[in-house]
């Protein structure tokens, strides 16, 4: 929501301010995103290190795009299922005290009454990633 009035508030003011509000607008959601990235990152790590997946409240798609440019993965796929209201990121992440890459899996789904939440997974193999998402996916039909 606050993105949204941030938007109209910068679209009102560029005129007056030569569109000096359109260029801090954009600023601020790099702000945002990078700020909303970290605990994505944390979850990422957390997920990998407790073996469960982590809920967060609250963030948004392009939060999970600058943590994975961030973590330097170029090649991660986004898929979007429009029935459920669900989008899937999937990315390998080097991870600095590991030799191997895990299998990154961040899901977000936005619910009938407006509320929004990611649920973050990481696994070694992606034999257990494909069957955490069959299970997700299951659990959300």
């Amino acid at each position: 929501m606050i993105y949204i009035i941030f938007a109209v508030l910068a679209v009102i003011f560029a005129i007056p301010t030569w569109g000096l509000s359109l260029v801090a607008f954009w600023l601020f959601n790099k702000f945002l995103n990078k700020a909303q990235a970290k605990p994505i990152m944390v979850a990422m790590y957390s997920s990998y290190k407790l073996g469960e997946e982590i809920t967060l409240p609250r963030t948004s798609h392009s939060a999970v795009r600058t943590a994975f440019k961030l973590l330097n993965v170029t090649d991660y796929e986004e898929q979007y299922f429009s029935g459920m209201r669900l989008r899937t990121f999937t990315g390998y992440v080097h991870h600095p005290m590991h030799p191997s890459r895990l299998l990154v899996q961040v899901h977000s789904q936005h619910m009938p009454d407006g509320k929004s939440f990611m649920v973050v997974g990481s696994s070694d193999t992606s034999a257990e990633a494909k069957e955490w998402l069959n299970e997700l996916l299951v659990k959300k039909s």
